[in-house]
C-alpha cells in the first residue's frame, strides 16, 4: 500500500503497522496523484514536476523518460488528473494545457490542445473518465463536458456551467457529475441535460464511488 502527499511518498509496513517514508518530497511536489496501471506500474502525476513513477524495486520515485512530444514536456508539466482506459491507454489532463493520451503499446503519444479553444476560464482538464460503452469523457474546470473519439477529437461538448471535477456511471447506467462547490448532477450523456441533486447543492464533490450493494 502506497500513499502520496505534498510532503512525501509513503509505504505501509504491515510488520510495524505504520507508514515508512519512501521519499521526502516536501517543497518539491504539490498535490501528487497516484495511479496503478493494469501492468502494475505506479504512476505519480504532479503539479509542476511532470509524470513520475515509483520504482518498487529500488523504492524510489523516478521521472518517466524516453517519451518525446513537441507540445508537452512531461518533465515539468502540471498534471491535474490521471486515468487508464480498458485498453491500458494512459490519459493525462493538464492545467490549462489540454489532454494527452499515452498508448499502452507505444512510446509515441497524441496531445490535444484544448487551450486553443476559447473557453471563458481556460482549459484545465480536471477529470478523464471512460464510461461503460468505452467512451472517453473529459471534464473541464470551466464547466465543459467533452466526449472524445479514439483519435482524441471532441465529438460533442456540453456546458454545465459548474466546474467538473469527478465523474461516474453507475451499474444502472446513471451518469453522475461531481462539481467544485456546485453539487452533484445527474447527467444525460445522450442529450447533455442535467439535474442537480437538491440535498447536495453547492457542495464540493471531489470523488464519486459506487458500493457493491
Amino acid at each position: 500500500l502506497f500513499m502520496a502527499s505534498g510532503q512525501g511518498v509513503y509505504r505501509w509496513n504491515p510488520d510495524e503497522r505504520t507508514f515508512d517514508t519512501l521519499e521526502n518530497l516536501a517543497g518539491v511536489f504539490s498535490n501528487p496523484l497516484l495511479l496503478q496501471s493494469k501492468k502494475g506500474i505506479l504512476y505519480m502525476g504532479t503539479l509542476g514536476e511532470g509524470l513520475n513513477y515509483i520504482d518498487t524495486d529500488a523504492m524510489q520515485v523516478r521521472k518517466v523518460t524516453g517519451i518525446e512530444n513537441r507540445d508537452i514536456n512531461l518533465a515539468n508539466v502540471k498534471i491535474e488528473c490521471l486515468s487508464e482506459d480498458k485498453d491500458g491507454n494512459l490519459w493525462l489532463g493538464f492545467v490549462r494545457k489540454g489532454l494527452l493520451m499515452l498508448p499502452e503499446e507505444s512510446s509515441l503519444f497524441d496531445f490535444w490542445d484544448f487551450s486553443a479553444i476559447e473557453y471563458e476560464s481556460g482549459a484545465s482538464v480536471s477529470v478523464v473518465y471512460e464510461d461503460k460503452e468505452g467512451l472517453i469523457w473529459a471534464g473541464v474546470e470551466n464547466g465543459e463536458m467533452m466526449r472524445l473519439n479514439e483519435n482524441g477529437e471532441v465529438i460533442v461538448s456540453y456546458t454545465l456551467q459548474k466546474p467538473v471535477i469527478s465523474l461516474l456511471e453507475d451499474s444502472n447506467h446513471a451518469f453522475w457529475v461531481g462539481t467544485y462547490y456546485g453539487g452533484l448532477l445527474r447527467f444525460d450523456k445522450h442529450t447533455g441535460k442535467y439535474a442537480p441533486i437538491r440535498e447536495l447543492e453547492n457542495k464540493y464533490i471531489k470523488k464519486i464511488a459506487e458500493s457493491r450493494d
